[in-house]
């Protein structure tokens, strides 16, 4: 079953963007999401095991941002949203359950 996860996420204090793209950035890309024109990561044909954990793994980051390499010490979490939903092998909104 495929899944379609959107993300969004901004930061306080993220000096030089090294907490999204040295922490978060890689973690969206190893789900197979692509940043959007509208500031939003996506990918429709997400596995629910790689969202699972790789979700996992996105807030061990946004919980102690201070872990990853040239993070500021005050930098932390502003907001993130998480949209998931399945979706039918042809790409379209699974609206049956």
């Amino acid at each position: 079953m495929a899944w379609r996860v959107i993300v969004r996420v901004s930061y306080f204090n993220d000096q030089g963007s090294a907490l999204r793209n040295n922490g978060v950035v890689p973690i969206l890309q190893a789900m197979g999401l692509q940043n959007t024109a509208t500031g939003t990561w996506e990918a429709s044909h997400s596995s629910e095991q790689v969202v699972a954990q790789q979700m996992t793994q996105l807030f061990s980051a946004f919980a102690n941002p201070q872990q990853v390499q040239g993070v500021a010490a005050n930098a932390a979490l502003k907001h993130v949203w998480f949209y998931v939903d399945r979706v039918d092998p042809g790409g379209q909104d699974d609206d049956s359950a």
